[in-house]
């Protein structure tokens, strides 16, 4: 668990709030579909449940990093939002298409790691232009 903790302390702040609205996403979807494991879902279904479950985890991004990490709501929020969307979409797609089940929670963490690790970059990129 220290190596973990180690580990997250080295990461961007967008990457940390893409792992955590994942970890939110995957965990809630996880358990939808260990209750219901047979539901077939449309297109629209996921996308509308991947935007819910990215506002879920949007808020508790707002909560933990902004308000608790005391690094500022407004601050982070133009940031966490799209993070936290986009995390949410892609984690509820590739769940339900690899059928995690209740894996859909590392899945979460790996699909926000990506997604925030990649919206830093990209960010980074265009500011040094």
């Amino acid at each position: 668990m220290a190596t973990f903790a180690r580990a997250m302390v080295r990461l961007p702040m967008c990457a940390i709030a893409g792992i955590n609205a994942g970890a939110v996403a995957g965990f809630i979807l996880g358990l939808a579909l260990f209750l219901v494991p047979t539901s077939s879902l449309s297109w629209r279904d996921l996308l509308l449940g991947g935007l819910a479950l990215g506002l879920i985890g949007f808020f508790e991004v707002l909560l933990v990093i902004g308000a608790w990490g005391k690094n500022g709501v407004l601050r982070i929020t133009p940031y966490a939002l799209p993070n936290a969307l986009l995390t949410g979409v892609l984690t509820v797609l590739v769940s339900y298409f690899l059928r995690a089940g209740l894996l859909s929670l590392v899945v979460g963490v790996v699909v926000g790691l990506a997604v925030g690790w990649t919206l830093c970059r990209t960010c980074k990129l265009m500011v040094q232009r």
